[in-house]
């Protein structure tokens, strides 16, 4: 017995086969910007890792599901919201399918098989394309009107919004750079590079501390690419934070796979 596991981002999808809690045969692939070539990238993967032993396709995505449904747009990928995948994709290949928040995924992954197994209240941060957060609480994954599964990104912050500041958006629109070129330049030694990842590493301490005030966590898993760079932006985020509980980078990149495979389970 064994499953399919997505993990779509706005510049990534990742897929897997997941069989005895073990992750297998990784595809990885740039997210494709037009419906109709999501759409077969997605039929793609699941045709490469398909066999008589699928059982069901379990996914992460970015925004706030409801029932298996995308229920609004998504900035990173806008044509997601047209698209019924859990119909589009049953209807093809005759398999229950399950889909969730890629925040939601990404802390059930950490809480389970990862870093948190050790905690009841956590949060599981994904600093990449945009900024999602999921929450387990009291053992149990949290959902409530002011986070929407993973959206507190959305939240205004300064003059802008968390996302902004708290994501590879920042670098672009204050550096204009992309995240990965200021991360190669900090990694070789460029003063202004580090400089540029300690004030991303002060907003996301604000932000953090932010989340903080409202749910009473034990510890924060960082993931996303972002999360590479730990080591340059850690002190600053550190600074801007009243409470010191255990803030991390995540097990490994994949484990938002294994996270949506428990959602056949909670």
């Amino acid at each position: 017995m064994s499953l399919i596991a997505f993990d779509i981002g706005g510049t990534k999808v990742a897929a897997a086969i997941i069989e005895k809690n073990e992750i297998k045969n990784v595809l990885v692939e740039n997210t494709k910007i037009k419906k109709e070539e999501f759409l077969n990238q997605l039929f793609s993967c699941i045709e490469k890792l398909r066999s008589k032993t699928t059982t069901a396709i379990c996914m992460g995505m970015p925004g706030v599901i409801k029932n298996n449904v995308l229920m609004q747009r998504v900035s990173n990928i806008p044509f997601l919201y047209e698209i019924n995948l859990k119909k589009e994709i049953e209807r093809r290949y005759h398999l229950p399918v399950f889909i969730e928040n890629d925040a939601l995924c990404f802390v059930l992954g950490e809480k389970y098989f990862g870093k948190a197994k050790a905690y009841q209240n956590v949060a599981g941060v994904i600093l990449g394309t945009g900024f999602g957060l999921g929450l387990i609480i009291n053992e149990k994954s949290y959902r409530a009107p002011q986070t929407k599964c993973g959206e507190f990104g959305n939240l205004a912050f300064k003059d802008k919004t968390l996302e902004d500041y708290c994501s590879g958006k920042f670098f672009l629109w204050r550096y204009g750079e992309k995240g990965e070129i200021l991360s190669q330049r900090a990694h070789a030694g460029d003063i202004q590079a580090r400089k540029a990842l300690e004030s991303f590493g002060e907003h996301l301490g604000k932000a953090l501390q932010l989340v903080l005030d409202r749910f009473p966590l034990q510890s924060i898993i960082l993931g996303g690419s972002i999360t590479n760079d730990f080591s340059f932006f850690e002190k600053s985020m550190r600074q801007q934070m009243k409470k010191n509980i255990l803030i991390q980078p995540w097990s490994n990149q994949n484990i938002a796979l294994l996270g949506a495979s428990c959602l056949l389970t909670t």
